[in-house]
């Protein structure tokens, strides 16, 4: 399996540089690990979920991690990450006595038996196409075991991006996020039965747009596939683009509005 259009090197080396920043402004990310908490704990029929492995794709700095070594301390768990940074995070989350191991790995590389239960939260959308995120954890997981998994879709940041395409639309991303339709169209070339598919829109607000611009930064957000252009926006353009935002998003006190829309899963590979 090749995973194509992502640079793992760069997508690593920006999340290793974001390691430490990336919790004060991860709170999207926190509300999606918690709700796909929710879907990993019972199964489709209501039932407490309870699978001998566990693999979680794209840990970062743990926020799902803490919840399935939690919920599930008596299963063997195994977490990994392209940024051994984002790694070592999660690591000092979890309590001394944990059992579950946190590797430093590139997914393409990472070789182990298959899983009862692969899941992942924020993650997999780094992955292009879409369909190599979905192989990559079918190859994981157990013939008859479960992927339950979230990720970032088209329409995320939207309001961004459009404030870009108005202002320097000879600047376009190189990438775009997968659309919802894509994304299921992907699985059903997996060929994984889906038991509960789901998109959801996370709401923010934040101090300004340029709070906005360095809050996904310190995320290692921008400087990706999409956010960077062929040529990098310059400081003007970049002004630009913020007025607009302001304008178009701001409400009276100043503060502007974004969104983030996620895309939930629950499957389960063919036995």
């Amino acid at each position: 399996m090749r995973l194509t259009a992502i640079q793992t090197d760069d997508v690593g080396q920006r999340f290793s540089s974001a390691a430490t920043t990336y919790d004060r402004h991860a709170d999207v990310q926190e509300r999606v690990a918690a709700d796909l908490m929710r879907w990993v704990g019972r199964t489709p029929l209501g039932q407490e979920s309870s699978p001998d492995r566990i693999l979680e794709i794209g840990c970062g700095t743990g926020r799902l991690t803490v919840r399935l070594a939690g919920r599930f301390a008596t299963s063997q768990l195994t977490a990994i990450d392209l940024s051994a940074a984002m790694v070592n995070v999660a690591r000092q989350k979890l309590p001394p006595d944990h059992s579950a191991a946190l590797i430093p790995s590139d997914l393409r590389d990472f070789d182990a038996p298959p899983f009862d239960l692969v899941t992942s939260a924020s993650a997999i959308h780094w992955i292009l196409p879409i369909d190599n995120a979905f192989a990559a954890a079918d190859r994981l997981t157990i013939p008859g075991g479960r992927v339950v998994m979230a990720w970032m879709i088209e329409g995320t940041l939207g309001e961004l991006h459009n404030a870009r395409l108005r202002m320097v639309p000879e600047k376009p991303p190189q990438s775009a996020l997968p659309a919802w339709p894509q994304c299921l169209d992907a699985i059903e070339r997996t060929g994984w039965t889906i038991h509960r598919a789901d998109q959801r829109t996370y709401p923010t607000r934040h101090r300004s747009a340029m709070h906005l611009l360095r809050a996904i930064h310190d995320q290692g957000l921008t400087g990706g596939p999409f956010s960077r252009a062929q040529t990098p926006l310059s400081r003007g353009e970049l002004a630009a683009v913020m007025r607009d935002y302001q304008q178009r998003h701001g409400h009276d006190d100043d503060t502007v509005s974004a969104s983030y829309v996620v895309g939930f899963v629950d499957a389960t590979k063919p036995a």
